[in-house]
């Protein structure tokens, strides 16, 4: 938790960052509302890519959904396990795989701690 609390300004940065790209969405989207032009299949290919990543939403929604569905039944069914809690469970895996991952990426720190160096075996 210090960690993260160190790595403040990355997280200050990545937030504004996120900022950034939501208020230039939503000035576009208004944009857009005003403005009538036709669009080539080039510009729209270049500005969904930019605005996607390229991946579309139909690509990996119905797998979220079919795990998500999957996981709380068989926590109901094999563990007894609410299904609130199942989905609580999912939510706070997630935001901690996010911070474990920026978390790495900012230290460095990746090495497995069971690695043998050379001074340990002499």
């Amino acid at each position: 938790m210090i960690e993260l609390a160190c790595q403040w300004k990355v997280f200050w940065l990545t937030g504004v960052e996120i900022y950034k790209a939501c208020k230039n969405i939503l000035s576009r989207l208004q944009e857009s509302r005003h403005k009538y032009g036709p669009l080539t299949e080039e510009e729209d290919l270049k500005v969904d890519q930019a605005i996607n990543g390229g991946i579309k939403m139909w690509m990996w929604l119905p797998g979220l959904i079919a795990v998500l569905i999957l996981t709380c039944v068989v926590s109901k069914l094999q563990f007894d396990i609410p299904v609130a809690s199942s989905i609580l469970s999912l939510v706070l895996a997630f935001t901690f795989s996010v911070i474990a991952i920026q978390s790495t990426g900012a230290t460095g720190m990746y090495s497995h701690p069971y690695t043998i160096s050379e001074e340990d075996t002499m």
